[in-house]
């Protein structure tokens, strides 16, 4: 490069699956997830300075029937500071999503260890580890057919 110039490197703007945890509280739904990673300092719509955890996730009752979501930022506090210290490692959780009203008003979606196993046990026995290295080239990671009971 000539001169004084350096190269510009944009910063990564990792793009992952859009995935509503909301939706997945107001229903009272039950989760598989596997915590990619964790980061501080991340600029939102809403902060300067978030935290964020990247996640795998299983929503096993995802009424659009794709239930397989990669790489989804999640911002919410009480959700990320629990999930942290799983970042980076093997572990696969089962949690419950519901959701809970702030002082203020508002209501936001928190996690609770799995009261039951019974439905990540059946997602399991019907597709396979959504986690494993195949698993994640099968586009969308999901059986199709309509044939399969509900999780």
């Amino acid at each position: 490069m000539p001169g004084p110039f350096k190269t510009y490197e944009p910063p990564a703007n990792e793009e992952g699956d859009t995935w509503n945890m909301r939706a997945a509280g107001e229903r009272n739904g039950q989760i598989i997830v596997k915590v990619l990673k964790f980061r501080e300092h991340v600029v939102t719509k809403n902060s300067d300075d978030a935290s964020e955890v990247r996640l795998d996730v299983v929503d096993l009752g995802d009424p659009t029937g794709q239930y397989v979501y990669r790489n989804v930022p999640v911002w919410t506090g009480a959700v990320v500071d629990g999930l942290k210290p799983y970042a980076g490692t093997s572990d696969v959780l089962v949690l419950d999503v519901s959701m809970r009203k702030a002082k203020s008003g508002r209501d936001y979606p928190v996690i609770s260890p799995a009261s039951d196993f019974s439905r990540a046990e059946r997602f399991y026995a019907q597709k396979g580890d959504p986690f494993a290295q195949q698993f994640s080239t099968v586009a969308g990671g999901v059986d199709d057919r309509n044939d399969d009971p509900p999780f």
